[in-house]
Parts: C-alpha cells; sequence; structure tokens
C-alpha cells in the first residue's frame, strides 16, 4: 500500500512536512486490510502480544511494567491485557510491524518513499474511555482511525521545536 492510499497529494507532503494538523479521510473498509478491531481482540484473548510490543495505559500514565507482564518476561500475565482493557484501560502494541507481516511491508514502503524512520504502534482504548492525556509528538505522525468513534483534537505546536 502506497503512501498515496493513506494520504493526499504525497509530492506537496514531501516537499514540505505538514507544520499544521492535515486530515486526510479515507474508507475504513480501505484500511480494514491493514488491521482491525477482529484482530487486535484476537490477538489479546488468544494472548499472542509479546511482553516487548504491550505498553498498558490508564488515567493518561504508563502502567509499570512488572503489574501485567509475567515472571518469564516474554508475555503478559494470562488475561491482564483483557481485564485492562474491560477496566476502562488503553492497550498499546508498540512495533506493529515485528507483529504483523503486511504492516512490516507497508513500513518499508513508507520508509522507502519519505527517506524516514517509520514506526506503526497501534491503541485500542475501550468506547467511553480516555488512553492519553493532552501531549504533543515530537515526529511526524500519521493515525488512521480504524474502528469506532473518538474526539481528537489537533493543535499546531504552541512552542516551536519543543524539544530543541
Amino acid at each position: 500500500m502506497p503512501l498515496a492510499d493513506l494520504v493526499d497529494d504525497v509530492p506537496r507532503i514531501l516537499e514540505h512536512w505538514p507544520t499544521r494538523p492535515t486530515l486526510h479521510r479515507r474508507s475504513p473498509r480501505a484500511l480494514a486490510a491493514l488491521w482491525s478491531l477482529a484482530e487486535v481482540n484476537a490477538l489479546v484473548d488468544a494472548e499472542c502480544l509479546p511482553a516487548r510490543n504491550v505498553v498498558l495505559l490508564k488515567d493518561g500514565k504508563v502502567l509499570e511494567r512488572h503489574t501485567y507482564i509475567g515472571a518469564d518476561g516474554d508475555m503478559p500475565r494470562p488475561g491482564a491485557v483483557r481485564a485492562h482493557l474491560d477496566s476502562g484501560g488503553t492497550l498499546s502494541v508498540r512495533g506493529l510491524q515485528t507483529v504483523k507481516p503486511s504492516l512490516s511491508v507497508l513500513r518499508h514502503e513508507i520508509q522507502a518513499e519519505t527517506g524516514c524512520l517509520v514506526h506503526v504502534n497501534a491503541y485500542m482504548t475501550p468506547p467511553g474511555a480516555q488512553g492519553l492525556k493532552y501531549h504533543y509528538d515530537p515526529y511526524v505522525t500519521l493515525i488512521a482511525q480504524l474502528a469506532g468513534r473518538k474526539t481528537w483534537p489537533l493543535h499546531p505546536p504552541f512552542v516551536e521545536n519543543p524539544t530543541t
């Protein structure tokens, strides 16, 4: 899937990175092949997500790993991720390109098109809950909402180059 399947006017974006939030609409069905709510639930319920890819958040804070990772350090404790989601917590799956081959391909394609390092992460927050508090990302971020409804307040930077 080339970048043009995700955003409008790729040449313009590559020439001038956006300095303000930009919205590109796509059909959720067009993105369903990338990742779906059913896949997230299947991975959670089959307990197939490696600990290195799992971060749990609640009330805008990252939970201490010892509260949900098993003693071996390789996998979350049985039922811990589902219980967290059921209690209104957020699941962040980091490095998703190491879990799903099609996302690895997408990552390589976008890196080849842009020349930029790409990471693929996913967030799942139950209805009525808030995953992250107001924050900024110190890098270009492409967000694809694949299921449900959320309010995404997007703002231009309040401070120019906040990480320098």
